[in-house]
This record gives structure tokens, C-alpha cells and sequence, in this order.
């Protein structure tokens, strides 16, 4: 019998991809010129939760903000994201979302302030 393996991550593996996914082109952050973020934009671009969506083009050009009202969530995730909590999606979509956070590069100071802010309240690396 072949068993195949489910991949489920964990808030780490999450940050980990974020981190990964937006440093080298902020670019991708799928950010408006006022601000705000949407889960997925016409040009393709995706927030940080818009990527773990399980029908991201359902959510195009959608202003983000992860809430069990408005996207019934979990349901609303990938099957291998909705074990996490859904404060941590809203946070992370903080990181993602805030422009003092960002450089065109990477994270600014203050975004890893915020990064290692998380870290310790969410006791990710324990």
C-alpha cells in the first residue's frame, strides 16, 4: 500500500514562506497605493493569506482582512492551513501589509522588530 505523505505547516514553515516568497522583491506584495492589501490582484500578485487560499481567484481584488464572517474561515483556506489559527493569519497579514515593514528589498527594522514580535507571542521557534 503506497502512503503518501500530507504535508501540514506550521506557523514557522508560514513565516518561513512569507519571508521567503517577499524578500528579494517586495514587489510582490500585493499592496495599494493607499495601503491596503487584497488577496489577489489582477496582475497576479497575492497577500500573505490570499497564498493560502483554497480559491484564490474567488477573493480578486478583495480588500484583506482574514475574518470568520466575511471569508468563512477555515473553510475558506487550503485544507493543509486551516489548523492555524486564524489571529495568526491576520497578523502575518499585518507584516505583509504595513509599508514601514518593508523596503524594496526586505524587511525594514521595524518590520523585524514585528517579525521577532510574533515569533515570541506565537512561542514559534519552541
Amino acid at each position: 500500500m503506497n502512503k503518501t505523505k500530507i504535508y501540514i505547516p506550521t506557523e514557522l514553515d508560514i513565516l518561513s514562506d512569507m519571508l521567503i516568497y517577499y524578500t528579494g522583491s517586495s514587489k510582490r506584495r500585493a499592496i495599494t497605493l493607499g495601503g491596503g492589501c487584497f488577496y489577489l490582484t489582477d496582475d497576479g500578485r497575492m497577500c500573505v493569506a490570499g497564498r493560502h487560499l483554497k480559491n484564490p481567484s474567488k477573493h480578486k481584488d478583495i480588500l484583506s482582512y482574514i475574518s470568520s464572517s466575511r471569508m468563512n474561515y477555515p473553510t475558506c483556506m487550503h485544507e493543509s492551513v486551516r489548523h492555524i489559527n486564524m489571529f495568526f493569519f491576520r497578523i502575518m497579514q499585518t507584516l505583509h501589509d504595513k509599508s514601514d515593514y518593508w523596503n524594496a528589498k526586505s524587511l525594514t527594522v521595524l518590520g523585524k522588530v514585528k517579525l521577532n514580535e510574533i515569533i515570541e507571542d506565537y512561542n514559534i521557534l519552541n
